[in-house]
């Protein structure tokens, strides 16, 4: 976290306007997810920033958001102003893309964005039913031979990032599609681990 050299008006706004944000109404549907019957609903970003913005107004306060390129995902940066002229830096934080193509990017864009937002004006989405708890769905069956896929592909990340991505490409694409829709975390883990062994490699 970085900050402009003074923050007090920033940090009076800031507190100001949190006090006038309730929590953020869930405006979006999951239609593939249902609790008793009923699709899910989940607050997206439009439904954080239409919490906020009004307090944002009232208090002199902006937001700016930038987003980073990363292999495998996204970083997002995010940035509060004051008019004041002070600021505050929250970030980066990055999310794993699901899939490497457009979709997958974008999905990861408005996950970074909307969780970033989040983070840096403490919103959070009011349950449906006021205290009810979402349970995370669970990942789909891992395909025949995935685990031992996968631990191989792990000790080969100690032969440096070229070598681990050769492998990774040659390797069967049931295999690949489930890692990057089920475990995005870990194949970043991983790209991270060749990347460091490949370091180590050139001393």
């Amino acid at each position: 976290m970085r900050t402009s050299a003074t923050t007090k008006d920033l940090f009076a706004a800031i507190v100001a306007a949190q006090s006038c944000v309730a929590g953020v109404k869930k405006g979006a549907v999951n239609p593939a997810f249902k609790r008793d019957g009923k699709p899910l609903r989940y607050a997206e970003l439009a439904d954080h920033w239409a919490a906020i913005r009004p307090a944002l107004k009232g208090y002199g306060l902006a937001i700016v958001q930038e987003l980073l390129s990363a292999e495998y995902g996204v970083n997002v940066v995010t940035i509060i102003l004051h008019d004041s002229g002070e600021w505050l830096e929250v970030g980066p934080l990055f999310v794993p893309a699901a899939k490497v193509d457009a979709h997958g990017y974008g999905s990861a864009c408005a996950y970074a964005r909307r969780y970033a937002l989040s983070a840096a004006f403490g919103t959070y989405a009011e349950d449906d039913d006021g205290n009810a708890a979402v349970e995370s769905p669970g990942l789909a069956p891992e395909p025949a031979g995935y685990s031992q896929w996968i631990s191989a592909m792990e000790a080969f990340t100690e032969n440096g990032i070229d070598l681990f991505r050769a492998e990774y490409v040659a390797a069967r694409p049931v295999f690949t599609t489930y890692l990057e829709q089920q475990q995005p975390a870990r194949r970043v883990s991983m790209v991270q681990k060749a990347r460091a062994a490949k370091q180590d490699n050139s001393k």
